[in-house]
């Protein structure tokens, strides 16, 4: 099914490439930590979470800001090279 995916995914980049030339390139298949490329959904669609904490923005920032270290991008006006997994953000504690 990822495959599958990832296929009509690049077929749309193709398009939109063509009918926008000037436009900034799509970020939407990253590869992963693994160098696997990946779709990542750009839809933002509401979802309840258990952490009833996270609502609110100071909780949200005090939890991230105690448990992960921030890692500045190499360019931080260029996408990355590879967009690590939750999983792995998560394992390392950085992002």
């Amino acid at each position: 099914k990822e495959e599958l995916c990832l296929e009509y995914v690049e077929n749309f980049v193709r398009q939109f490439e063509a009918l926008f030339p000037e436009r900034a390139k799509l970020f939407v298949t990253p590869r992963n930590e693994c160098g696997i490329a990946k779709f990542v959904c750009t839809t933002v669609r509401p979802t309840q979470l258990p952490f009833k904490a996270l609502y609110k923005a100071s909780s949200a920032a005090a939890f991230f800001s105690h448990y992960l270290t921030y890692e500045p991008l190499a360019n931080p006006t260029e996408p990355p090279d590879v967009l690590p997994s939750p999983s792995f953000t998560l394992e390392h504690q950085i992002g």
